[in-house]
């Protein structure tokens, strides 16, 4: 193998050896004992691009900001059966959404409101839901 710092078939001949990850933000495959948080980027990676978003004032959250792996295995807690939406008026029929029922309820009897709950949604699990359906959905388990 090649002493270069950017050789994809020496990298990708350590992901597969398992000992390996692929840093996004190194773009490089790097030690699995350096792995972050969020599994796109090794530690330094995340330490810098955590200080980076902390200087974001923009209420926007971008794609590009660490992350941690969501609580719930797969981001939604699939043991329980999907929640009905709202109508969607173009469909004329519900719309069926997977959502994270016990991180739902975690933030409700937190005292969280139904519109700040569907934007930690949006934020920890990229799940785009309305207030209105996390009060339909709260209402329904008696909350």
């Amino acid at each position: 193998m090649s002493g270069a710092i950017f050789d994809i078939k020496r990298d990708n001949e350590l992901i597969k050896t398992g000992t390996h990850f692929w840093c996004q933000a190194c773009v490089v495959a790097r030690p699995v004992k350096e792995l972050s948080p969020d599994p796109r980027c090794c530690k330094s990676c995340y330490a810098f691009l955590k200080a980076e978003a902390s200087l974001i004032t923009s209420t926007k959250r971008p794609g590009w900001i660490p992350k941690k792996q969501s609580p719930v295995s797969g981001g939604v807690d699939s043991t329980l059966p999907p929640v009905k939406s709202r109508p969607d008026a173009s469909q004329g029929h519900p719309k069926i959404k997977r959502l994270p029922r016990k991180r739902i309820l975690e933030m409700a009897n937190a005292g969280i409101s139904p519109r700040i709950i569907a934007g930690r949604l949006k934020a920890e699990y990229r799940i785009k839901v309305s207030g209105k359906d996390i009060s339909h959905y709260l209402k329904e388990q008696g909350k």
